[in-house]
């Protein structure tokens, strides 16, 4: 179970945001772009000043993420601001090939894409689970992808398709940032407010893609 492998000890050999962006080797200038444009609604902040109230004064995030990964980059950013403006929740991130156990345990219980971010409580329960997207952010990547031949690109053996590939991989990078700093990352943020104003008594399990079941 995720619940056994994290602890406040183990929480706090994540990384910090600093330490993460710091350590990134493909796309720290892209993620430092996006969070230096990333802004917190004051009623966003409020309700999950709110929420952490609820919950005793205290929240912990945890974010399995890797830095190659468009979803990673466009999601950690508002999650940083987030964090930030609220008091009582703190955050670590963990780079997923550095983490087996973490990764095991998250596939265990069917969680297999990334960024995931989990809410826990102040005795590290979790609250639930947001994973890779939202469904607004999902149906956006699919249509690109669609209208691009993203999937038929990746799967071609044609050497002509494998440099097209590599040209419509970095312009998908730059839609999904493009779609999530135009407003769109109000979608986020309802996602982790709907698991941080969860009570501290439901069980969570298996993968969705922001809110799990």
């Amino acid at each position: 179970m995720i619940q056994q492998v994290m602890t406040p000890a183990r929480f706090n050999t994540g990384d910090t945001w600093d330490s993460f962006v710091e350590r990134m080797q493909q796309n720290q200038k892209r993620i430092r772009t996006l969070y230096a444009e990333a802004r917190l609604p004051d009623p966003v902040r409020d309700a999950a000043q709110a929420a952490v109230a609820q919950h005793g004064g205290r929240l912990y995030l945890t974010a399995l993420a890797e830095d190659f990964c468009p979803d990673v980059v466009a999601t950690l950013p508002i999650v940083a601001r987030l964090v930030e403006a609220v008091p009582g929740l703190e955050w670590r991130i963990f780079v997923r090939s550095e983490h087996s156990d973490l990764r095991a345990a998250y596939a265990a219980e069917g969680i297999t894409r990334i960024p995931t971010i989990t809410v826990w409580t102040a005795d590290f329960v979790p609250l639930g689970h947001f994973v890779e997207r939202t469904d607004e952010a999902d149906a956006f990547v699919r249509a690109w992808e669609t209208t691009h031949e993203y999937a038929r690109l990746r799967e071609s053996d044609d050497p002509a398709d494998h440099a097209r590939f590599e040209r419509v991989r970095l312009e998908r990078m730059r839609a999904i940032l493009d779609w999530h700093r135009h407003d769109e990352w109000q979608s986020t943020l309802r996602a982790l407010l709907a698991l941080m104003q969860r009570p501290a008594s439901i069980s969570v399990q298996g993968e969705a893609r922001h809110v799990d079941a």
